[in-house]
C-alpha cells in the first residue's frame, strides 16, 4: 500500500512530537546500562518503574527526543499531559532473558493517541510509535533509545 503524507499532517505530527519531548531527552548524559540487570530482565522490571530515553525518526530524519516512563501498567511521556493524553495502557510479552516486547498507548477521549510498539533487548527499546489525531490523520515514527538503568 502506497503511503502519502500530506505536508499539513506531517507538520502537525512534528509539532505534536516536539511538544511531547523536546530535544534534551537523549542518552548522552546517562550512566552506562547495568548489563547484568538488563541481560536478565523480563516484564517484571516494569513494576518498579522504568524510564526510556527515546529518539524519534521520520523519513530518515531525527524528529526529536522523549522520555517514556512505565510503572506497572501506567504510562507517561514527557509533556503528554499538556497534550491532553491522560489515558494509558501497557502490555508486555516476554521472549527470553533480557528480551521482551512492550506495547503501550497514551490517548485522550477525542481520538488523539500515541502508540508505542517495540522490543527491549538488554535495556535498549526500539520500534515504532504511531501518532493518531482526531481528524483521522496519523504518522508513524521509528524510535530507538535506552533505559535510565
Amino acid at each position: 500500500m502506497k503511503r502519502t503524507i500530506l505536508p499539513l499532517a506531517l507538520g502537525v505530527g512534528l509539532v505534536t512530537l516536539h511538544s511531547c519531548g523536546g530535544s534534551d531527552a537523549g542518552t548522552a548524559d546517562l550512566p552506562p546500562l547495568d548489563t547484568v540487570r538488563w541481560g536478565q530482565a523480563d516484564c517484571s522490571i516494569l513494576k518498579g518503574g522504568v524510564a526510556f530515553h527515546l529518539d524519534y525518526e521520520l523519513g530518515g530524519q531525527h524528529q526529536g527526543s522523549d522520555v517514556v516512563r512505565i510503572t506497572g501498567d501506567e504510562l507517561d511521556c514527557t509533556a503528554c499531559a499538556a497534550e491532553g493524553l491522560t489515558q494509558g495502557e501497557v502490555s508486555c510479552y516476554e521472549s527470553g532473558p533480557g528480551h521482551f516486547t512492550i506495547k503501550a498507548v497514551k490517548s485522550d477521549d477525542k481520538g488523539n493517541s500515541r502508540a508505542w510498539k517495540g522490543e527491549v533487548v538488554n535495556g535498549v527499546y526500539s520500534g515504532e510509535m504511531n501518532v493518531s489525531r482526531a481528524d483521522g490523520s496519523s504518522s508513524v515514527y521509528l524510535f530507538n533509545g535506552r533505559a535510565e538503568n
